[in-house]
């Protein structure tokens, strides 16, 4: 159960999820590490979040690795999954 000091935030972050803005959807992954529930959401956005991006980018924090998040990436890498 999410304490209710979190509630805000968890809402806030479920929102950022729905957001046009990819890199606003990919800070969001990092931010549910901050929050108890934050990790049922980062596992539920792994699954279920129609971006390939932030599908591969939720793995990635949950390793302890984003480098979608990282200044200097390349995201034309052969490696990385683009949206279309």
């Amino acid at each position: 159960m999410t304490a209710p000091s979190e509630r805000p935030a968890i809402e806030n972050l479920r929102g950022k999820f729905t957001s046009p803005d990819l890199q606003q959807r990919l800070t969001a992954l990092s931010d549910c590490l901050k929050f108890d529930q934050g990790l049922d959401l980062l596992a539920q956005q792994a699954l279920t979040n129609p971006s390939e991006q932030v599908k591969q980018s939720a793995y990635w924090v949950l390793y302890g690795d984003n480098p979608y998040l990282t200044e200097n990436v390349n995201l034309r890498s052969p490696n990385i999954i683009q949206d279309k």
